[in-house]
């Protein structure tokens, strides 16, 4: 079990550090092109998204794990009523990201504030949680190879689109927008025929309103566990903008604060290995090999991030 857990999170910590060393390589290429401003926005916008992030998957996560392992022969039912359930969401919760980034937006890019929210807001409203099934599919199912493709290839893919957007076509802080973008829909898109046509997972719209108030009351619960890693990594920046720090200032912050991106990318990956094994594990009352996997997971993470520290 630790060995696949130990290769699991090798496949899932590997797939973004790819992107992470093709960015190091492509930072003095962008970096001459863009400013103190530059930086601050694209800061503040990842700060107020990635605030309002947990809202749209309403806490539902943890619903299709749970349903994956106790209804294996049924999940699809569960999974494809939350599906259509979050894609009419979307359409709301598109609304109110659009209408708090349209009011954060300092005057400075008035006229680049209806681009910014449609970009931060279409890939939500035309696939709502596709590549987010897509990835639980796979990972519930114990199969991290396509995942890490996924994220090896869109990693790849950003990074030389930065460089066009912001080095060639000179678009500052747009560049990264649109950059995002056109990942998030290919991502999606890449998603959508293993999800829909492969496994049958298509949205059911006529969902039954109790099985989404059962799910509910399970995930709404669970959204402030969601923001426990926001709050520690990305929320300075909510705080900085409401003190009036100024955008080249918090731009200076941002570009240090990258750095500290490396851990939570390994977090991260661990996290993703470990969750179905356990899940494995207490579903067949085997409960000692799931907390020897979480002393594993606490000693790998002490003793990485003390060594880093001392360097």
């Amino acid at each position: 079990m630790l060995k696949k857990l130990f290769g699991h999170s090798f496949i899932y910590g590997l797939a973004p550090q790819v992107s992470k060393v093709a960015g190091l390589f492509a930072l003095p290429i962008i970096t001459q092109d863009l400013t103190e401003f530059d930086f601050g926005m694209w800061g503040l916008i990842i700060a107020y998204v990635g605030g309002l992030d947990a809202l749209a998957s309403m806490g539902l996560n943890v619903v299709l794990s749970n349903s994956f392992v106790k209804m294996k022969h049924q999940y699809k039912w569960v999974w494809r009523q939350i599906y259509g359930f979050l894609l009419l969401w979307a359409i709301p919760y598109s609304f109110l990201l659009g209408l708090v980034l349209w009011f954060v937006l300092p005057d400075s890019v008035v006229e680049y504030r209806w681009t910014i929210v449609l970009l931060v807001a279409l890939p939500k409203i035309l696939f709502g949680p596709t590549s987010t099934l897509g990835r639980y599919m796979y990972q519930l199912d114990l199969k991290p190879s396509p995942v890490a493709i996924r994220m090896a290839i869109s990693g790849l893919l950003t990074v030389a689109l930065n460089v066009f957007t912001i080095s060639y076509l000179k678009m500052g802080f747009m560049g990264w927008l649109w950059s995002m973008f056109i990942v998030a829909l290919l991502i999606n898109l890449s998603y959508l025929f293993p999800v829909n046509l492969v496994h049958k997972i298509t949205p059911i719209f006529n969902f039954k309103w109790r099985t989404i108030r059962q799910a509910i009351k399970v995930g709404v619960p669970t959204i402030p566990h969601t923001y426990a890693s926001y709050l520690l990594n990305t929320s300075d920046r909510i705080v900085m903008d409401q003190m009036n720090v100024t955008i080249g200032n918090l731009g200076i912050y941002s570009l240090s604060a990258r750095f500290g991106s490396y851990f939570s990318a390994l977090s991260t990956a661990i996290n993703r290995a470990i969750s179905p094994m356990m899940l494995k594990n207490y579903a067949n009352d085997e409960e000692w090999k799931a907390r020897d996997m979480i002393f594993a997971f606490q000693i790998i993470m002490l003793v990485s991030t003390f060594l880093y520290s001392i360097w």
